[in-house]
Formats: structure tokens, sequence, C-alpha cells
């Protein structure tokens, strides 16, 4: 699909500046004779710029900051958007001509993401009931890319906890990621009432390339050297595993340790390691024109074409029960 010199130097405003281009410097960029990598560079060199890597030294948060896609922020200010990560508007308006209006998610004003000052879909940390609280990790599956924020598992334990929500999820995110906002987690003084942990794939990893922040294993975002490494990684499985339960071992003891209650699972069928509740996600993608199998199985952002797709409903709420067949203390 062809995108405009305009849409390419708005987006550029949201990447860099997070925020929407004003008119006047909308306008200005589009009829200069600036390549659309001059115009990305002058952005980062700018005051503006510079003034939210400085707030963000300025502010108290116990989780990493978020980056946007190949870009280091240190610091978002709230912000809502309509669409995020692969979660693609153009990937929607194919999807919706395809399905028309019995597509569960046609109307795009369905589903939001509201970020707070740190990239994470959830308030402000001081927002939070410090006395009442639950904290969810893992990665795009437990954030909810393509799907309300009610519809995740997160909010509807939450909910029915009637606590508030720390979803520490990461889209793209590793479980080094997971156990590095667990550890932040658990400085806290004020424990949450419970921790639950969607392990996610263990043949990911990541990169910590400025302080607070990292960038996911993904060679096109790192120096050759990295990415050498990475590959390497790649190719041994029997360290995958011995890494994943070392993070498991870890996140047991700390919640251990703190007095806090784990609960953890996958949606990832791949784990050997014991004692790990799996939930079967199984996308059968040969039932894509099957709408009722679509509305139910899949979130909005539907690829057919890479055969990509993040759970639904269904599978939100398969969590759910999960969790709620382990708490005796919440029946």
């Amino acid at each position: 699909m062809f995108t405009s010199r305009k849409s390419k130097i708005s987006e550029l405003y949201n990447k860099i500046l997070c925020r929407n281009a004003d008119t006047g410097g909308l306008n200005a960029y589009d009829k200069s004779n600036l390549q659309i990598s001059e115009i990305e560079r002058i952005l980062f060199r700018s005051d503006e710029y510079k003034n939210l890597i400085t707030r963000a030294y300025a502010k108290n948060f116990p989780l990493i900051n978020v980056p946007l896609r190949g870009k280091v922020h240190d610091w978002l200010p709230s912000v809502t958007n309509q669409f995020y990560d692969i979660d693609k508007e153009s990937l929607f308006e194919q999807n919706k001509l395809k399905y028309g209006k019995d597509w569960i998610w046609y109307d795009s004003n369905k589903i939001s993401y509201k970020f707070n000052s740190h990239g994470y879909r959830m308030k402000e940390f001081d927002q939070i009931n410090q006395s009442n609280y639950i904290v969810t990790l893992g990665c795009s599956n437990t954030f909810g890319l393509g799907l309300p924020l009610e519809e995740t598992f997160a909010y509807k334990i939450a909910d029915k906890l009637r606590c508030d929500l720390v979803n520490a999820a990461v889209c793209g995110g590793s479980n080094d990621i997971i156990i590095n906002n667990l550890t932040r987690i658990l400085k806290n003084e004020n424990k949450p009432k419970q921790i639950i942990i969607n392990w996610t794939l263990p043949g990911r990893k990541s990169f910590w390339v400025h302080p607070g922040n990292h960038v996911i294993g993904l060679p096109n975002q790192l120096p050759k050297t990295w990415v050498d490494s990475y590959e390497e990684y790649l190719n041994m499985n029997n360290t995958w595993e011995y890494y994943f339960r070392e993070h498991r071992l870890l996140a047991q003891t700390m919640c251990k340790l703190a007095g806090v209650d784990l609960w953890e699972f996958t949606f990832f069928q791949n784990s050997t390691t014991p004692n790990l509740k799996i939930i079967e996600w199984v996308m059968d993608m040969t039932k894509l024109n099957d709408i009722s199998y679509v509305n139910n199985m899949f979130a909005r952002d539907i690829n057919s074409k890479i055969g990509v797709v993040h759970p639904g409903i269904y599978w939100q709420d398969i969590a759910v029960s999960e969790w709620e067949t382990t708490q005796e203390s919440f029946k």
C-alpha cells in the first residue's frame, strides 16, 4: 500500500516526539526538499526531543522504559493510540473489507491503546492503589495486542479480585524483561497481592543498549557483534531451555522470599519445563473464512499472508478459567 510523504512525516512525529504533527510543521517539512531520513535526524536533534529525555530522569518508575520500535525513548507523554505495533491501520482496513460488518472489530473505535508515561498499557504507577493491586508480566499476549484492554485476561482477573492492575507486559518482550520488571516490582515497599506471569518464547533475547531501556533481539536493530551473538544463541536450543528454567526458578524464589503469591502459565506449546500450565493456543489459519471462528479466536491483527495473529477473546477467557481453578482462596 502506497504511503504518502505526509504520512511518513506524521509517523516520525509520533515515533520520535510522541505526539501528532502540528499542521505548520507538517506542511513545512512536506514542501521542503529534505529527505525523510534528514527530517528524522532533525527531529532527534530537536530541543523538544531533548526535553523528553530530560524529563525521563526526573521521574521515578519501578519498571523499565518501553522503547518504540527501533528507537530508544526514556520518557513518553501519556498517549492513546487507535493502532499499535503490528496491529496496523492498513491491516485493519484490509480485514475490514474482507470480513465486512459481521467482523467483531469492524468498528475501529472498539480498540484503543492508552499508555502511561513510560509506555505501559496501564495507569500511572502513582495512581495505583498500593494496598490493593496485582501485577501481570508477559509479552503482547498479556499486553492484549489487537484487543480492548477490558477483554484481556489481565484486566478480567483484576476485575474479579476488585483490585488495581499493573500490566507490565511488553510487546515483543522476552523472559529477560519479565525477570527485570519482576525484580523492580518486588523492590516496591507495598507488594502486590498476586503476580501472574505469562511466559513468552524462550528464544527471545533482550539487549540492553541504554540505561533503563532495551532492544528486543532483532538483528536489524543491533550492532553486528550483537547480531552474531544472537544468531549463535538461536542455534542453541538446550541453552534456551536452561535459561528458561533459570528464569522460572528466579521468579519462584523471589516471589516466595517476598511473600507474594505467583501464578505462571504460557500460551506457547514448546515448553518442556515441569509444572507449568500450558494453554494450548491453537490458531487454525485454514478457518480464516469462518467469521464465527475468527470473531472468537482471533484478535484484530489478522495477517493471513504470514500467518500471524494474536489470541482472541476465547483464549483470554481460557486463561481466566485456568487461573480460577488454581485460586482456592478466591473461589
